[in-house]
């Protein structure tokens, strides 16, 4: 059996296609962030993989709706072509002080990475290895290898603590170290 045909069995079929683009997060990684973070909502779920005892579905719509009066927020969206909309909701809930953490693909060639997560993260976490994520059977996560790698974005407040913990998961680059180097410079 070659590589290529063993990759393509490990992965299942549909994250390799836009038709499906809710993945769900795997019950450990939440739980780790959770602890570092203190989530009050998940705003883009379905309703048997919520994360937090407040949550959007779909049908809510989470980008029309205000995050800041509920809390720090849990954000893993539709991987799809609404992904860059789910970025600028982030950056905007931030702006009105409170903390938002997305999990993304980590696609940085794309415009959103540069024009919304580098601008105004306040930190970046590069997950090592590869997320499973969970599917329609599996809420819980944990069945699905992700093709692509991982990243988790801070928007908003992220005490020193804090970037400490997000090292167990995975390098982290600190946005406010590179805006005082440009500063500095």
């Amino acid at each position: 059996m070659s590589r290529l045909t063993r990759y393509k069995l490990s992965v299942a079929p549909q994250m390799l296609s836009s038709d499906y683009d809710a993945w769900t997060t795997p019950r450990p990684l939440y739980e780790t962030l959770n602890s570092i973070f203190g989530f009050k909502l998940d705003p883009c779920c379905e309703r048997k993989t919520a994360k937090c005892t407040t949550f959007f579905t779909r049908e809510d719509d989470g980008l029309v709706q205000d995050w800041a009066s509920i809390g720090n927020t849990f954000v893993n969206p539709p991987y799809g072509r609404a992904l860059p909309a789910w970025m600028i909701k982030c950056a905007g809930e931030a702006a009105k002080h409170v903390t938002v953490v997305a999990l993304i693909p980590a696609r940085t060639e794309t415009a959103y990475w540069h024009n919304i997560v580098f601008p105004f993260a306040t930190c970046v976490c590069f997950v090592r290895g590869r997320i499973k994520f969970g599917d329609s059977r599996s809420p819980e996560g944990g069945n699905v290898g992700a093709p692509f790698p991982s990243a988790i974005i801070i928007f908003g407040r992220c005490e020193p603590h804090q970037v400490l913990r997000l090292g167990q998961l995975g390098k982290v680059f600190d946005n406010r170290d590179l805006g005082r180097a440009r500063r500095a410079a």
